[in-house]
């Protein structure tokens, strides 16, 4: 039995990656059960005539698409605009219920019913939203008719395999106990040699830590910390400026604590420095208080502002606040550091520098370059506009929104967020990336996290690995590439370029022209509108699955070798043995698409 072979690779696996794992599938919590399981999977299954067995076979495979279509498409539904589509008609639930309890295993006509009721909530949901007029309805409409398609062919499947049993059961009037019993048991090995492998092989290990760049700025030994309750004394200083050139660089100073940074239309700088600190006795205090002051100078051509905090050496001394706000002329450039603290920049006019240790960065209302250093705490940028536009963090994530500029955004191991912004963007991460309502073109470089990219004006680039590629409504080129998860492309204005190596490529609404190519996985094409230009499609040991109406005016030729090419179709198919072929035109047949594929299966289907 093919299945009952592929599962027993899991037993091949490391010793101590069993024992250490406990799974949530069924009853298997151990290897022990894992293996008690599988010697039981097999005496029932040498009750099984290879007939049987492949009947089993048979009904696993269905369970395995059902499961692949509710992963793929409750995603898109719980992303539909509730007022437009109702959910709760649509809702996948009744699918995950059956597959993960026994009830499908023990009862094959219930999830043929399953599947037909569902079918018949589909069709009525796709006659109310198919004429509407709004963008959000129509795309209601796309996604119910897609699913009501998916659905349709598991129906046709389930009803041969029922019709099948029944013709069986004829024969061996217990061939049904020991089919329920085979794929209950084949569905817990199944469900828990997945998550085992989901564990152990297609999840990377999290890279080490990468060595963080030190800044040059003096850190105290002890940062700010405030036990509840806990009051010091309080010092303030006072200092001012006056700023004769406005070229000159401001530089601003906090080794331990907030910087509050407001641009002004004053020719001066206005500093306050606030602090508090708990020592052992009251004269300790006010030592360190006497021993710290409010600086500002100017040097060459700068004038700097610096918080001069003394260095901790008495663990029983703590700074429980430092709070440095200054008022700068909005016309000079400014440069900030501060480390364990909030850095709050806003108002100025000649750009800005921020660099910090342990901060929470924010910049609002800048015009000019800027460039942003953070580790270990968040970064938000808002309504700045310069000709460069850098921000770069590690371990806490960046946002980034209503900016306008050419942008290089780095994080590690944290998420990026870019919305509302105009600019030429190149991003690097190895974490969550979403660009939202973005005008020019984005280049993302990704690893281990999500990448979404939704209403893009611009051409995009973007290579991911180990998590999806979601884009939606890019009205330049796409050029996409990921390995060991999913490409979903949707409402695509230009050429359509994507390269995928262990996993799905998905992609509707399509203008063309399109180069896609995959390897070990699906591909799945809706073509509803006309597809523009020379396109192809390439794929080795997987399926290629298209989907047409005639308006999308294609001229379609086709080749697998060692594959076949499956259609409910009136087209010619050609069998040169090993090789399959056909050609057909869809409407005009203007625009030509080469589809070959090689120990590939091609599915061809009309656009329902």
């Amino acid at each position: 039995m093919t299945k009952v072979m592929w599962l027993k690779i899991a037993v091949l696996l490391p010793v101590f990656v069993l024992t250490a794992f406990t799974a949530a599938a069924g009853q298997i919590t151990s290897r022990d059960d894992f293996i008690d399981m599988e010697k039981a999977l097999q005496e029932v299954c040498v009750e099984l005539d290879e007939m049987s067995q492949d009947l089993a076979d048979e009904y696993l495979d269905i369970l395995e698409q059902l499961q692949e279509i509710v992963e793929d498409y409750s995603e898109y539904i719980s992303d539909l605009d509730t007022d437009i589509c109702d959910e709760s008609t649509i809702s996948l639930k009744v699918f995950t219920e059956g597959l993960k309890s026994s009830r499908y295993a023990e009862n094959h006509k219930e999830l043929l019913s399953d599947i037909e009721d569902f079918n018949h909530r589909l069709k009525r949901m796709e006659d109310e939203h198919q004429d509407a007029a709004t963008k959000a309805d129509r795309r209601c409409s796309r996604i119910v008719r897609n699913l009501r398609r998916e659905m349709n062919m598991l129906i046709d499947l389930a009803e041969d395999h029922v019709e099948r049993v029944h013709e069986r059961e004829k024969l061996d009037a217990n061939i049904d106990l020991y089919l329920k019993e085979a794929i209950r048991l084949a569905i817990e090995l199944q469900a828990y040699n997945k998550e085992l492998i989901e564990r152990t092989i297609e999840v990377p290990l999290v890279p080490p830590i990468p060595q963080r760049k030190k800044l040059h700025l003096f850190i105290p030994s002890i940062p700010l910390d405030r036990a509840k309750g806990e009051i010091g004394l309080v010092r303030e200083f006072r200092d001012s400026l006056r700023v004769k050139r406005s070229d000159y660089t401001i530089t601003v100073v906090n080794p331990s604590g907030d910087v509050h940074l407001t641009g002004w239309d004053k020719n001066i700088i206005w500093a306050t420095l606030e602090i508090e600190v708990k020592a052992a006795s009251r004269a300790d205090e006010k030592g360190f208080a006497s021993r710290s002051s409010l600086e500002m100078e100017t040097s060459g051509n700068t004038y700097t502002v610096n918080a001069n905090l003394p260095r901790i050496s008495d663990p029983s001394t703590k700074i429980l606040t430092s709070v440095l706000v200054v008022n700068v002329p909005s016309g000079n450039p400014v440069e900030c550091r501060n480390a364990f603290g909030k850095m709050i920049i806003s108002d100025l006019n000649h750009g800005a520098k921020a660099t910090g240790q342990h901060s929470q960065i924010s910049l609002e209302n800048i015009r000019g370059n800027v460039s942003v250093e953070n580790t270990m705490g968040p970064i938000t940028l808002e309504d700045v506009t310069g000709s460069s536009i850098r921000a770069e963090n590690s371990y806490n994530p960046i946002e980034i929104t209503t900016c306008e500029g050419d942008m290089t955004i780095k994080n590690t191991f944290d998420d990026i967020t870019l919305e509302d912004s105009r600019g030429q963007v190149t991003i690097y991460n190895s974490g969550d990336v979403t660009v939202r309502n973005h005008t020019g073109d984005v280049t993302i470089t990704n690893t281990y996290g999500l990448v979404e990219v939704n209403r893009l004006d611009g051409n995009l680039r973007a290579i991911n690995a180990y998590q999806p590629l979601i884009i939606r409504s890019v009205k330049g080129a796409a050029d996409l590439e990921n390995t060991h998860s999913k490409i979903n492309a949707y409402d695509i204005g230009g050429l359509l370029s994507a390269t995928n190596n262990f996993g799905q490529i998905w992609g509707e609404d399509l203008n063309g022209p399109l180069k896609v190519f995959g390897e070990n996985g699906t591909i799945k094409l809706v073509f509803d509108r006309e597809l523009h230009g020379s396109s192809m499609v390439t794929a080795s040991y997987g399926t290629i699955d298209l989907a047409f109406r005639e308006s999308s005016n294609i001229h379609l030729k086709a080749r697998t070798v060692n594959g076949d090419i499956h259609t409910l179709l009136p087209l010619k198919i050609l069998d040169e043995g090993t090789t399959k072929s056909m050609e057909h035109k869809f409407g005009q047949g203007r625009n030509p698409l080469a589809v070959s594929g090689r120990n590939t299966s091609i599915i061809i289907s009309a656009a329902q």
